[in-house]
């Protein structure tokens, strides 16, 4: 049908992880990445690129953070074609009592179409989303989160987006962790 896509990758990547202190890793994944989208009533294009992702972290007794950068051609995710994002990540995590846990993360991703067609083009953009998250643990195993999630999306050449590039989404969730020692 019209504008129907499908994107093809292959990756060969090596993966490495060195801590730089006992509770610091940093870990990098990198390798080519070969990319196939066929993009209807426009032709196939396929090429290789880069694939790159990195992540560093802290873990202490009541505080943690992550770091994160990626890059790799990954289907659109909701826009037209495939994509080429670089995107940056953080997140903290504060333990605030012995039941409660707080934390905020965000990331920014900015997207490039792989197709040099001009509808494809007008698409290149940018997101930019934050959250909030607080933890209630009720017992052992059971507990409850409140999360907070505001998104911006900057894509001039989509009108849904350029009329209305804000979301907001609040969401609880209640969870029951099943644990079970290995080996027993």
């Amino acid at each position: 049908g019209a504008n129907e896509t499908e994107t093809q990758t292959h990756d060969f990547s090596a993966f490495y992880t060195m801590y730089l202190a006992s509770e610091v890793p940093f870990s990098i994944v990198v390798g080519p990445q070969h990319y196939s989208v066929k993009q209807s009533p426009l032709a196939t294009r396929s090429g290789w690129t880069p694939a790159v992702a990195a992540s560093i972290g802290w873990h202490g007794d009541y505080a943690s953070y992550a770091l994160s950068y990626s890059q790799s051609v990954t289907g659109a995710g909701g826009l037209l074609g495939a994509y080429y994002p670089k995107t940056a990540a953080a997140a903290l995590r504060w333990q605030v009592s012995p039941m409660w846990s707080a934390g905020v993360s965000g990331e920014y991703a900015n997207n490039h179409s792989v197709n040099s067609n001009l509808l494809s083009n007008i698409q290149n953009g940018h997101t930019i989303d934050g959250s909030v998250m607080v933890e209630r643990t009720l017992g052992a195993q059971l507990g409850i989160s409140f999360q907070y999630d505001h998104l911006h999306a900057s894509y001039s050449g989509i009108p849904s987006f350029a009329n209305n590039p804000d979301s907001n989404r609040g969401s609880v969730s209640v969870w029951w962790q099943f644990t079970r020692p290995f080996g027993r």
